[in-house]
């Protein structure tokens, strides 16, 4: 009976006694590594896959050891990284029948003054065969209409964008039409987009192109195709995005950090289907020339000053590394080699069970942590006895721990930024919800903050607007209260009255939809269900139906066949949001799955979306913003929110405890900025404190 007692016993005893073990050792430790901070991370090791990140824990420390050309300040606005600086210019391109054309309107140009060319910010112009090529260093679009005026007496060639979509590998085809069509040499740009289509600049006799390419496709009838004639065109307008790298900066191997670095990367991730943030923008890429060993020139296929966003947090691995080490889907070349970073911390060591940091050299001075450790896989009995010991300074709770920690002393809750969000989104255009004060009455009759508590034990956030909360252009809205008795006025003004059931009805029709979910999640059926219980107070009948998601998106939401989903979204740093709103995106392969047509938005979305001043962005993100959330064609619900408890002993001096603002790795392990007196605000002195006194000359004594 002892010897059974012993071996029930035993092993929580022993495995108490191993993590108290290993506490001491690892207290030990640090306290001959000077500031060391000990980090413990729940379930398996990162991953470190720097373009697909598996957690938020993942994505922070990829943040630290990785650096991409811009990034997120901690002020929202955009921050030089690798990239020194960067600007916009654009190149022009038109085309002649004859090469003569070509070189008049060049000489007609080259004859003009200097004040005009300042003016129209024109920097080049030269004749290439039959085509004109100008260079402008501004995006305005006075300079080149205006030009364009000035050589119109040449006759430049009509010229149209066609788009060719296949249900196979377009290049293939594409190449076999090059080589045998007669009126091939009309082509005059080629940009692939995705695997399956491909747009072509036409110039010169465009019907008798389009017809002979037609004939061409429309004889493969498996390929499925669809040749449309997009855009007219009077010359090819090119943005141009120029990159300037920082002199010094050298990858953790100590080699030097390189445009050619950059090239490498962009081809590298666009090779992969790696669901990257702002994918959409980089696909804007149609060329990247290095045009010194700092310098790179990004050539864009529109005129998209959101392609920047593409840039935004996109870390930035060595050419050799990429080269050496083929990609694969799943990223599993990761999980066996770490290629060098330029962040300002370098991996030392990294197995199954943790992974150890060092400052880089060159950030070293602006740290105040020697050492950063994370150990994976720990239990959470494991996790908290690590902390009570002093052998972990940091952990991730679980939902259900976050209160109870509150109550505690010693430590700090700090939320970090939210990186995706849950909405229903309305069919605008379906019998059910096609009303405006509908689904205004739903939104006022969703309790929010209730699905918050019961469903995340508090962990989210309300977050009313369109683009990831914290940025320079974000708006900063209030939450929507929940009011249920000015849903219920909306409803009868709409003409649903509850009969005695409490079944609003109107005649011949009952206040009936169904609310689509995804299969395979339960939180997200508890949601569903959740949600159908709060509109049933409303006099809503809501059938919850949950789907695999290719059907979703396929069947379901393209095709307009739906009355709400719940989607999960993850926040891009673009402030493009043409894809999502703009009509011409309702047809089958667009995004617009909620059906939201109008003819200002269309307006303000293709405006912000060629808006290449990031200081102009504010003011027309929030016009756009104001006029689609005011049409109610979603409901947002929450943010997620991972916490983590920080002891408050581990930070800096200076730090605030009580900080509710979103907090990163990199908050915590860079020094504190210096403290700033206000304008106009005089220093405390002591009665006996001299005042310095300047001398002559300006010197101070």
């Amino acid at each position: 009976m002892n010897l059974a007692r012993a071996f029930i016993f035993g092993i929580p005893l022993a495995a108490t006694a191993l993590t108290w073990w290993a506490a001491h050792q690892a207290l030990a430790s640090r306290s001959t590594n000077g500031s060391e901070f000990v980090a413990m991370v729940p379930g398996p090791p990162p991953a470190l896959n720097p373009f697909m990140p598996a957690t938020e824990v993942d994505r922070q420390i990829i943040d630290l050891v990785h650096e991409p050309l811009v990034r997120i300040g901690a002020d929202g606005r955009l921050k030089p990284a690798l990239a020194e600086r960067w600007g916009w210019s654009q190149t022009i391109t038109c085309w002649f029948l004859k090469t003569e054309q070509a070189e008049k309107a060049e000489a007609r140009l080259k004859e003009l003054s200097a004040d005009k060319w300042i003016a129209w910010h024109l920097e080049t112009v030269k004749a290439e065969h039959t085509a004109l090529v100008m260079r402008f260093s501004s995006m305005e679009a006075a300079g080149p209409d205006e030009v364009m005026a000035e050589i119109a007496p040449q006759e430049p060639l009509p010229a149209e964008i066609i788009r060719i979509d296949l249900k196979e590998r377009a290049q293939p085809y594409h190449e076999h039409f090059m080589a045998n069509a007669v009126e091939a040499g009309q082509m005059r740009r080629v940009w692939f987009d995705g695997p399956n289509s491909l747009e072509i600049v036409v110039a010169g006799d465009v019907p008798k192109f389009v017809e002979e390419i037609s004939n061409y496709y429309n004889a493969k009838a498996s390929l499925q195709p669809h040749v449309e004639r997009k855009d007219r065109l009077t010359a090819l307008r090119e943005p141009m995005l120029e990159f300037v790298l920082q002199e010094g900066r050298r990858w953790h191997d100590g080699t030097p950090v390189t445009a050619e670095d950059v090239r490498a990367t962009h081809a590298w991730v666009m090779s992969q289907p790696w669901p990257v943030p702002n994918r959409d923008a980089l696909r804007e890429v149609q060329a990247l020339e290095v045009t010194g060993p700092l310098r790179l020139r990004v050539s864009c296929r529109h005129a998209s000053g959101a392609a920047l966003c593409g840039w935004i947090n996109l870390p930035v691995l060595p050419a050799k590394w990429l080269a050496e080490h083929p990609a694969d889907p799943d990223g599993r070349v990761f999980t066996k080699s770490s290629p060098p970073g330029a962040g300002i911390f370098s991996v030392t060591h990294r197995d199954l069970s943790s992974l150890a940091l060092v400052p880089a050299a060159a950030s070293a001075a602006n740290l105040h942590i020697n050492r950063l450790t994370f150990t994976s896989g720990a239990t959470s009995f494991q996790t908290k006895l690590g902390f009570a010991t002093g052998a972990a300074d940091m952990f991730w709770p679980g939902s259900e721990d976050v209160a109870t920690l509150l109550k505690g002393k010693g430590l700090a809750i700090r939320a970090m930024p939210p990186r995706s969000r849950l909405l229903v989104l309305w069919n605008t255009r379906g019998r059910a919800l096609s009303d405006l004060q509908v689904r205004q009455a739903l939104a006022l009759g969703t309790d929010r903050q209730a699905l918050i508590d019961e469903l995340l034990h508090g962990r989210g956030r309300i977050h009313e607007g369109l683009f990831q909360p914290g940025l320079w252009f974000a708006q900063s809205f209030p939450p929507a209260h929940f009011d249920l008795d000015a849903a219920q006025q909306l409803l009868k003004k709409a003409g649903w009255v509850r009969d005695v059931e409490g079944i609003a009805k109107r005649p011949g029709q009952q206040f009936a939809f169904e609310l689509l979910t995804t299969t395979g999640s339960p939180q997200r059926q508890h949601l569903a269900t959740a949600l159908a219980a709060q509109w049933s107070r409303l006099g809503a009948k809501v059938k919850v139906t949950a789907v695999p998601w290719a059907e979703l998106i396929d069947s379901r939401l393209a095709k307009r066949n739906f009355d709400a989903a719940i989607l999960g979204l993850d926040f891009e740093t673009t402030w493009d949001q043409f894809p999502f709103w703009h009509s011409s995106q309702i047809s089958p392969g667009g995004l617009n799955f909620s059906g939201v047509a109008d003819r200002q938005i269309d307006l303000l979305l293709q405006s912000l979306r060629e808006e290449f001043d990031p200081d102009h962005v504010p003011a027309k993100a929030k016009e756009l913003e104001d006029q689609i959330l005011a049409l109610h064609p979603m409901l947002p619900l929450f943010s997620d929110m991972t916490q983590a408890a920080v002891r408050i002993t581990a930070l800096q001096p200076g730090a605030r405890t009580d900080d509710l603002s979103p907090w990163t790795l990199r908050d915590l392990v860079l020094n504190l900025p210096a403290p700033q007196l206000p304008a106009g605000v005089l220093k405390m002195r002591a009665p006996d404190e001299r005042v310095p006194v300047p001398a002559r000359g300006g010197n101070t004594n």
